[in-house]
């Protein structure tokens, strides 16, 4: 018996339920290797065993190694199934392989040492990413290596210490694992546990185990084997053999390989005994069939037929000789409930006949409802029949009940078989779904779905074979762990019809199929066709359709209806891509088609709209030519097109802007005009284009008064005007456009710009009410609030000047005192107001015995006192060797010749002034008059002496502050040339003095000279001693601070005006910006967005 069952010829019928399931997998072949092996080291030279018998065994044993060998995959690994398309390497199929190949080795079978060495290298890899709580995977992994010789004494240790939480495949592999190991005791100590998972019939548990081993027989021969290593003569191995012999026939493979290698294990001599015997069988109704067995004829079947409605049926079996002969019984037949035997782990959903997916042009069409947000109803085009040499499709879906987070090795290995319709074929290159591989098999579709996927589906088509009516058997989704847990779809009937038959089973299309078969027959040219599909889904289905695919579709129809002409479906699908798609560009041609469609429905305005957004893109096309132009350099030729195009085109707003955009390139070309060939060939200097540029925008003004882009044509011209220096026309100017245009940035400016015009105008009074406005102005914020004007520091800066230039001291210390923080110059100037200053000259003369004045320079002090030491000159030089350290000369207890108390001027003193106080001094020499006035000093030597022009230096910035006087009534003097060179600078700075009488130069190198001069040719002369250097940190900090730096002479006029200048600047620009646009678009065609 077990060398038919290794030889796969058992006579016990395969069961009927499982026929087309399971085809051949590694872990089949390595269980029937292990069958075959253990067979031949059980069996091999005994007697009783036929030659013949020797031979085939070894024949199929090497046959079974060499599919092992080949299968094997790079990793050393192998795969469930070993087919091309399978998953990656399965660590329990490695294990079984290697054990089987292992065994074949012993048993004399020729075995590659590389495949045993690669499959060793795979199983250590692969142990090191075994989850912890995997003890039943830890167990089968140390039972191989323990069986290729690499025992892992720790690791088997540690499951030992655990075995009281190992499930029962983990005990047998274990107790297997020390067996092999030599480790007896330590596997008698397993045996116990083991056998308690044993059940009094000897059937083995299963509960707890993986799902690699929840196959009972499987299970039960696992348990034999270890039973027979560690405890042979235990009474529930007897138990286990004989539970393992009354479930034959032993199916799928795997189970009957693992069953015949237990088996093999337990027999005792050989495969049978040397005598012959009879087996009397008496069957219901008294008929007597003798059986004779033997060495040459080891096992007969019988089958019986059962009358219909018997419920129970005796056989009787008498034994005659001395043979220990086994038996089993199968009941075999058909049952009509289907969910008889159903498992609740899984399940089919359905199983359906489909009609043909759509094709054109050989490309299938997708179909369903996914082209809509919802579907309040669904259908599938199920058939009943199929043509003869048609096509139709079956659908499986599926899905498994188990946690989706569930470790891979708990999880079932699911196969799905298919029965296949006798009278059709399957198109192999129709398969498709969520599998790892197929093979169609004795009429079956088998499907390998494997462990990972929760739900799936599979998809195929059929062929019309043969004509005639066919009953389809339901649908099976088994484990492949436990084929005889299954589920079941329903059964079906399909026919195939005659020869020129056609079907009758109806068929509706799918918004989806609609969908793509509309859009390929468009882009396919098939009008007609088209139309048909796409209106069929949106009349249907517009309502509910993504918005994606609303576009899409209103898209197609719109240009579908245009080349129709139909103009309420054109209306119908614009408005539709209005509202949907308004990025959507459409060709001159059809947006036109658009317009005269609106005309024809008497929608006027509609149409006009339409048609001037066509003019404003056929616009944007002839600015390209201007463009053009200007890339080559040809500026006056690119200016000429711009004015012609204004000519030409109506005042649309685009052709507004672009003429508005024409003054800021001439206003922009003029300062380049003779380094542009071009100009110059036009005759165009920089005169001309200002001119020309201040024309147009006074023409704009006066044609387009009310556009939106008015103010900023006011403000190019104020700043064109303020580029001449005609302060008399900007504040004409400015004053009328700051009434004109009330938005406050606009209003702002032009008041902000006739303010510092009437400044340098010199008329003070209207400047002054100007800017006290601006200083004071508020303006909503944009989210809440106010803010200031972004004038007003600039306006309390100049406010501080002119009351400074009118010697109004206490009101320019407020306006300074409040941009102090802004402008360094505000702060110099508001320091300078305030400065204490005593002086005496550094040497005065005068006759002897003459009456001598002593001049006193102060500022903002109420009194000073003098003190006069007669001293040594000489003496006094030679000791200090420095005259301006005279004051720190220790006099203590020297008496001087005369004391004083002079009162000066007191506070509020612009200038330095001068009191001359008369010294009565009876005897000639050198005098020291120390002069103390609040906390300063002064000194001088009373001998003779004079001073002029004032100048203040700044060493550290190279910095010079020149302030030119009248000497008659020492007014400030305005629009004085004043020359500066530093001795180490190397170049002249040059300007005029402010209202203030002040000229500032920045950048000065080396010991400063000044040359100044007046109205009538007066002249002034300064040169300085001490050294001026650049400080590159505290130029970077002025150069931050905005007017302080003086960057290209703005400090005297410019700077004041940034604000204003800015932004002009940044409005040309953005326009600017605007028609390169317009010049670099693509013009395909109007957008319909722009269609307002």
């Amino acid at each position: 018996m077990l060398v038919a069952e290794a030889m796969g010829e058992g006579a016990t019928p395969r069961p009927l339920c499982w026929a087309g399931v399971l085809p051949d997998t590694q872990a089949a072949a390595a269980a029937e290797l292990l069958g075959v092996a253990s067979v031949l080291a059980r069996f091999e030279g005994a007697a009783g065993l036929a030659a013949g018998d020797l031979e085939r065994l070894r024949s199929r044993g090497a046959g079974l190694v060499a599919t092992l060998v080949a299968a094997q995959r790079d990793d050393g690994g192998w795969s469930w199934t070993g087919g091309r398309q399978d998953q990656a390497s399965s660590l329990e199929t490695s294990c079984e392989s290697l054990l089987a190949l292992a065994a074949a080795r012993r048993a004399g079978l020729a075995v590659p040492a590389a495949t045993l060495e690669a499959g060793a290298g795979y199983l250590d890899q692969a142990f090191r990413s075994i989850r912890r709580q995997a003890r039943e995977l830890k167990a089968m992994v140390v039972h191989a290596r323990a069986v290729l010789g690499r025992p892992d004494f720790p690791t088997a240790n540690a499951l030992h210490r655990e075995r009281a939480s190992l499930s029962p495949a983990g005990l047998a592999h274990l107790i297997l694992a020390w067996s092999e190991m030599g480790r007896r005791p330590m596997a008698a100590e397993l045996v116990p546990l083991l056998a308690e998972r044993l059940g009094d019939d000897g059937a083995a548990a299963v509960a707890g185990n993986l799902s690699w081993n929840r196959s009972p027989i499987e299970m039960t021969a696992l348990a034999l084997l270890a039973l027979q290593a560690a405890a042979p003569e235990h009474p529930r191995a007897a138990a286990a053999a004989d539970w393992l012999l009354g479930r034959r026939p032993w199916w799928p493979a795997r189970a009957r390989g693992l069953a015949v290698a237990a088996l093999a294990a337990r027999e005792r001599g050989g495969p049978g005994a040397a005598e012959r015997f009879t087996v009397e069988v008496r069957l219901p109704g008294g008929e007597v069939r003798r059986l004779e067995l033997g060495p040459d004829r080891p096992d007969r079947l019988l089958e019986l037929p059962l009358a219909a409605g018997a419920d129970r049926v005796e056989v009787e079996l008498r034994l005659e000789g001395r043979g220990r002969p086994h038996y089993s019984a199968v009941l075999r037949g058909f049952v009509a409930d289907l969910d008889a035997g159903a498992d609740d782990r899984f399940r089919i959903h359905r199983r359906d006949f489909l009609a043909p997916q759509t094709r054109y042009r050989g490309r299938r069409i997708p179909e369903g409802f996914s082209v809509l947000t919802e579907a309040e109803e669904t259908w599938r085009n199920t058939i009943e029949s199929l043509p003869l040499g048609g096509l139709g499709r079956v659908e499986v879906i599926w899905s498994r009940n188990e946690r989706t987070n569930a470790p891979e090795e708990e999880r079932d290995f699911l196969v799905l078989e298919v029965p296949l319709p006798a009278g059709a074929r399957v198109l192999a290159d129709s398969v498709q779904g969520s599998f790892l591989s197929w093979e169609e098999r004795d009429g079956y579709l088998v499907v390998w779905l494997g462990t990972g996927w929760q739900a799936g589906w599979l998809n195929f088509e059929i062929a019309g074979a043969l004509p005639g009516d066919y009953r389809v058997l339901p649908a099976a989704l088994r484990s492949a762990y436990e084929p005889e847990r299954l589920a079941l779809s329903e059964p079906a009937a399909l026919r195939v019809l005659g020869r020129g038959r056609e079907s009758a089973d109806p068929y509706r299309p799918t918004p989806d199929e609609l969908y793509h078969l509309g859009l390929a027959r468009h882009q396919a040219g098939d009008a007609e066709g088209a139309w048909t599909a796409l209106a069929a889904l949106y009349d249907r289905f517009g309502d509910r359709l993504r918005e994606d695919r609303l576009r899409e579709a209103a898209t197609a129809l719109l240009f579908l209806a245009i080349d129709r002409g139909e103009p309420r479906a054109i209306v119908r699908f614009f408005e539709i891509l209005k509202e949907k798609n308004p990025d959507l560009t459409i060709d001159f041609e059809r947006v036109l088609a658009v317009g005269r469609a609106y005309r024809e429905l008497e929608e006027y305005e509609r149409a006009l709209l339409i048609f001037r957004a066509v003019v404003e893109e056929t616009f944007g096309k002839d600015l390209k030519v201007a463009g053009a132009l200007a890339a080559h350099r040809e500026t006056a030729e690119s200016l000429a097109v711009l004015d012609r195009l204004w000519r030409e085109y109506p005042d649309l707003p685009v052709v507004v802007e672009s003429w508005l955009t024409l003054s800021d390139q001439l206003l922009t070309a003029a300062p380049r005009a003779a380094a542009d060939d071009s100009l110059k060939r036009a005759g165009l200097d920089r005169a001309a284009l200002s001119l020309r540029g201040i024309s147009l925008l006074r023409l704009f003004l006066a044609l387009y008064a009310e556009d939106p882009l008015a103010a900023d044509a006011g403000l190019n011209l104020v700043s064109a005007y303020l580029g001449l220096e005609d302060h008399e026309t900007t504040a004409e100017l400015a004053g009328e456009l700051a009434g004109r245009f009330t938005a406050p940035e606009y209003a702002d400016a032009f008041t902000y710009t006739r303010a510092v015009a009437e400044w340098y105008l010199g008329r003070e009074e209207e400047a002054l009410g100007l800017l006290e406005g601006i200083a004071a102005a508020e303006y909503p914020r944009e989210g809440g609030g106010v803010r200031p004007s972004p004038n007003r520091e600039l306006a309390l800066y100049i406010l501080g000047q002119i009351h400074h230039a009118r010697r109004e001291v206490a009101a320019a210390e407020e306006y300074y005192g409040r941009v102090a923080e802004v402008f360094r110059d505000a702060r110099e100037a508001l320091a300078d107001l305030r400065e204490k200053r005593i002086s005496l000259p550094e040497v005065t003369v005068a006759e002897p015995g003459g009456r001598v004045e002593l001049e006193i320079e102060h500022r903002n002090l109420g009194q000073a006192d003098l003190l006069v030491y007669a001293v040594d000159l000489m003496t006094l030089y030679l000791r200090e060797k420095d005259l301006s350290r005279v004051t720190e000369v220790n006099l203590a207890g020297i008496e001087p010749e005369l004391r004083t108390t002079v009162a000066l001027g007191g506070t509020g003193e612009l200038l330095p002034t001068t009191r001359k106080v008369a010294l009565e001094l009876p005897d000639p020499g050198a005098y020291l008059v120390i002069c103390r006035g609040d906390e300063l000093h002064a000194s001088g030597l009373v001998l003779v002496s004079d001073l002029e022009l004032r100048v203040k230096e700044d060493p550290v910035a190279g910095g010079l502050r020149v302030q030119a006087l009248s000497r008659k009534d020492h007014s400030f003097l305005r629009d004085v040339d004043v020359r500066v060179v530093g001795s180490a600078s190397g170049s002249i700075q040059l300007g005029r003095t402010d209202p203030r009488g002040i000229f500032v130069a920045e950048g000065v190198a080396g010991t400063a000279t000044v040359i100044a001069r007046g109205a009538g040719g007066h002249y002034a002369f300064y040169r300085g001693t001490t050294p001026l250097a650049v400080a590159d940190a505290r130029r970077e900090q002025d150069r931050a601070g905005g007017l302080e730096s003086g960057d290209d002479g703005l400090q005297q006029e410019g700077a004041y005006l940034r604000n204003v200048l800015d932004f002009n600047s940044d409005n040309q620009a953005r326009r600017m910006f605007r028609l390169k646009a317009q010049v670099e678009a693509e013009r395909k065609g109007v957008q319909v967005k722009k269609v307002k």
